[in-house]
Formats: C-alpha cells, sequence, structure tokens
C-alpha cells in the first residue's frame, strides 16, 4: 500500500528504463490492479524497445 501521495513520486521513478531494460506491468498504470493496466504498459515499453 502506497501512502498518502507517495503513488505520484514514486511512480514517474518506477516508469524509468535502467541500462536497456524497460519496466512494464500493473502496477504503473493509470488503472493500477488491474489487466487492462498491464497490457497497456506492455505496450507501452514495446515501443520503446
Amino acid at each position: 500500500m502506497y501512502g498518502k501521495d507517495q503513488w505520484f513520486r514514486v511512480r514517474p521513478i518506477l516508469q524509468e528504463s535502467f541500462l536497456h531494460t524497460q519496466f512494464a506491468g500493473e502496477h504503473l498504470a493509470d488503472w493500477q490492479g488491474f489487466m487492462e493496466g498491464a497490457i497497456n504498459t506492455g505496450e507501452e515499453a514495446a515501443e520503446k524497445v
């Protein structure tokens, strides 16, 4: 569980690539906790590659 307003500070950091690795998953999506969010972030990561 994120603390109050913590999500808005942490999420941009989690979305950053590291070396040649792109991160994706529902935890990085606008609709966190749903399969649609995982698909959306997966597509975004694939486009970056």
